[in-house]
């Protein structure tokens, strides 16, 4: 059910499908489900959870079951304490190194109350680092927003001359060529932590 479509894991399947509400314990901590945002891309769907803690604070909690199933635990960072940004090939975050390992453009609709439009668009662009550790660039925008591929021409990211390698991405920088179209916002930067082994719907 939900997201899940192939190897299924319970424990995530039922947090993943937990209505907003829910008690939930992420990571030793105790709260409840406040909203939900449900992503999907060309058919890829994906949820993150906005968790109010029982000391009130407040956490975003993915859950993805594409290669593997993973919870990711998010924590919102100031954009300049990563060195590099959503068009570079790796960034470093305290000392540590990621690698660029996926970006696109996914549409979303929301549920409960979180700080965001009903449906829309996110542009994200994700790194992974060492033992599971992810630094992700999102910014969104309303209906109207999205992406458009370049295939010709030179490369909206670095100027070279556009030559695609095997994945469609550019041969020069390694980003995917595309250009914006609507009105998005300005980036926002997440860094998160696997907590696929310590995340349930209580």
């Amino acid at each position: 059910m939900g997201i899940f479509g192939n190897k299924r894991v319970r424990t995530l399947e039922q947090f993943a499908n937990a209505p907003v509400g829910s008690s939930v314990e992420v990571d030793g901590r105790r709260g409840h489900i406040q909203g939900t945002v449900l992503f999907d891309e060309d058919g890829d769907t994906w949820v993150e959870h906005l968790i109010v803690g029982a000391d009130g604070k407040r956490f975003w909690v993915s859950v993805e079951n594409f290669d593997e199933t993973l919870a990711t635990l998010w924590e919102s960072v100031p954009p300049l304490s990563v060195n590099g940004g959503p068009g570079e090939r790796t960034v470093s975050y305290k000392g540590r190194s990621y690698k660029r390992s996926e970006d696109g453009t996914a549409r979303f609709r929301t549920g409960g109350s979180v700080d965001l439009p009903d449906h829309g668009s996110i542009d994200y662009v994700d790194f992974t680092g060492p033992d599971g550790q992810r630094v992700s660039f999102e910014r969104f925008g309303d209906s109207r927003t999205g992406r458009r591929t370049v295939s010709a021409g030179s490369c909206p990211n670095c100027g070279a001359p556009l030559v695609l390698d095997q994945l469609n991405r550019c041969s020069s920088c390694g980003s995917t060529p595309t250009v914006d179209h609507g009105e998005w916002s300005g980036w926002e930067v997440a860094a998160g932590r696997d907590v696929s082994n310590s995340t349930r719907a209580t």
